[in-house]
């Protein structure tokens, strides 16, 4: 498949298109092919083209010029992840088990984890397909839901950037004869520090690089109107240090009081939306192009 469905997972080590290849170390190694996803796939990606014909590619969303997440489109992003929860902790629960993880009380064995991994690809495309689904219905871009998730969970919450499972999802290459879903055991790779380091790399690379285009669209944007010389200081400020720094994330130090303080009442049910398996998916799941 062409297009925007060759950039669904490009940040946490999450692979190209429909390629997907999970590294899991359960001592040998070995392929699985898993076909049949097609339709979900051109489904994921007729929604992602009517996101972006709606609300613009992620990187041209322009946040307020006030420095400020207004309350109703809090309401909007809460109400998406509260829609989303099923999915999210179904989601959740088939990485924790593919990780060897405790569910719901019940460490997994051998089959579960067997049946886990051949429900992965296309519960992963369900979850990106029904996500798609609802942000049309509650009417938000990918780009604002990117902007507030990524200033809400990594930078208020300070939530952990090498969350998630012990094993890495990496892409691979095109394989038309299977459909280009497989995942590979690698004894090496389970619970490495060496996968979580990369996993935040590549999730700050990944938000360095969208929300910095972000933020000289607001600095644009405020420029614009002719007022708030402080805010449009600060903003210029923080542009310098993100392109100085190629890792930081937009606010990660000294966010500004009106910010904090537009997103500090939604702390608990920010808090209570979230699940650090998932953050794999919710902080790389768009292409900023």
């Amino acid at each position: 498949m062409a297009g925007t469905a060759k950039k669904w997972f490009i940040g946490c080590g999450i692979g190209c298109g429909v390629m997907l290849l999970l590294v899991l170390g359960l001592g040998t190694a070995g392929y699985f092919g898993i076909k049949g996803a097609i339709d979900r796939g051109e489904n994921i990606e007729a929604s992602f083209e009517q996101l972006e014909a709606e609300y613009g590619a992620p990187g041209e969303y322009t946040p307020d010029p006030a420095l400020m997440v207004a309350a109703d489109r809090m309401d909007v992003f809460l109400g998406i992840r509260e829609e989303m929860a099923p999915q999210r902790k179904a989601m959740g629960d088939l990485l924790r088990t593919l990780d060897g993880q405790e569910v719901d009380g019940r460490k997994p064995g051998g089959l579960a984890k067997a049946k886990a991994g051949f429900r992965l690809i296309p519960d992963l495309m369900d979850f990106i397909g029904q996500r798609s689904r609802t942000l049309l219905e509650g009417g938000m871009g990918l780009g604002e839901y990117l902007y507030i998730y990524s200033l809400s969970y990594p930078v208020l919450l300070e939530k952990d950037l090498q969350a998630g499972p012990g094993f890495t999802l990496a892409s691979e290459g095109d394989d038309e004869e299977n459909g280009g879903f497989h995942w590979r055991m690698d004894p090496d790779a389970e619970g490495s520090l060496d996968v979580k380091a990369d996993r935040e790399l590549k999730i700050r690379t990944y938000l360095h690089r969208i929300q910095l285009k972000m933020a000289r669209n607001q600095l644009a944007a405020l420029q614009a109107t002719g007022g708030d010389e402080a805010g449009a200081a600060a903003l210029e400020a923080e542009i310098g240090r993100m392109e100085s720094e190629t890792r930081r994330l937009l606010w990660e130090t000294d966010m500004p009081e009106s910010l904090r303080r537009s997103l500090e009442p939604y702390r608990d049910r920010l808090e209570a939306q979230y699940d650090p398996m998932v953050n794999i998916l919710e902080s790389g799941l768009v292409e900023a192009e």
